[in-house]
């Protein structure tokens, strides 16, 4: 009921209209929700990974270089 009541009076989003933040408190202006989107996706996707470089150096270099790698099909 309430649901059909929002839709009438201009006043439903299907859009989330709160988040929390990275503390714990509810957020929900709009621009803050948004931003928060922002740098969550920003951390979770821009995380930067450190290299052990001296782990790097004692691998060994793969041993199929020789191998015919076969073409990509359509499948």
């Amino acid at each position: 009921m309430y649901e059909g009541i929002r839709k009438i009076t201009g006043k439903y989003s299907p859009q989330v209209k709160s988040v929390k933040d990275d503390q714990g408190k509810i957020l929900t202006d709009p621009v803050k929700v948004k931003k928060r989107w922002h740098d969550y996706f920003d951390k979770l996707y821009n995380d930067p990974n450190e290299v052990d470089k001296d782990y790097l150096e004692t691998l060994e270099e793969s041993s199929n270089k020789d191998e015919d790698i076969p073409p990509i099909g359509r499948d």
